[in-house]
C-alpha cells in the first residue's frame, strides 16, 4: 500500500502537523515521532516505531476539499449509508448515529487527534471527518486513488 508524509489537522486546536502515514488494506495509520525526517533520507520511519493511531477505513468515504486555504486536502469521513441522508447524517433512530471511523489507539496508548472533527449533518447528528493536506495536486490525487481502492475492497 501507500506511505508518505501528509499534513494532518489537529483535533483540539486545528493546528496542522506533518506526519508519516501508511495505508493498509483496512486502516490509515500515522506516526508522530520525528522519524519522518528519516523518510527524507530514504529509510522507512515505521520500522519498529509504534503508530500513534489508526483510522479504520470501513464505513468511510474520501474526497478532496479546500480547507483553510489549502487546495490539496483530502477529507476522510463517515460515508452516507442507506440509513443516512445526502449530507451523511443518520436519522435520530438510526443505530449508526455517531458511530464509525473512530480512532484506534496505537501502541503508545494515546488517542490521536489526526484532524478529527465532529461536524453536524442535517438534523444536528454528528459524524466524523479527518483532514489531510498533501501539499501538491499530484500527491493528493495519488492518495485519493489509493484510499479509494482500499475503501472499495
Amino acid at each position: 500500500m501507500s506511505s508518505g508524509l501528509l499534513w494532518s489537522r489537529g483535533q483540539n486546536f486545528g493546528k496542522w502537523k506533518q506526519r508519516w502515514f501508511e495505508l493498509t488494506a483496512t486502516h490509515l495509520v500515522y506516526f508522530t515521532s520525528n522519524l519522518y525526517r528519516e523518510a527524507a533520507n530514504g529509510s522507512l520511519p515505521s520500522g519498529g516505531a509504534p503508530p500513534r493511531a489508526a483510522i479504520p477505513l470501513e464505513g468511510m468515504a474520501v474526497d478532496t476539499v479546500e480547507v483553510e486555504g489549502r487546495p490539496h486536502c483530502l477529507r476522510l469521513r463517515e460515508s452516507a449509508g442507506d440509513d443516512e441522508d445526502e449530507d451523511g447524517a443518520a436519522p435520530e433512530d438510526s443505530p449508526r448515529r455517531g458511530l464509525g471511523g473512530g480512532l484506534i489507539a496505537g501502541a503508545s496508548s494515546v488517542m490521536g487527534g489526526l484532524g478529527r472533527a465532529s461536524s453536524l449533518g442535517r438534523g444536528g447528528v454528528v459524524f466524523k471527518e479527518y483532514f489531510f493536506d498533501a501539499e501538491e495536486a499530484h500527491l493528493a490525487a495519488a492518495w485519493l486513488y489509493e484510499i479509494s481502492l482500499a475503501l472499495a475492497r
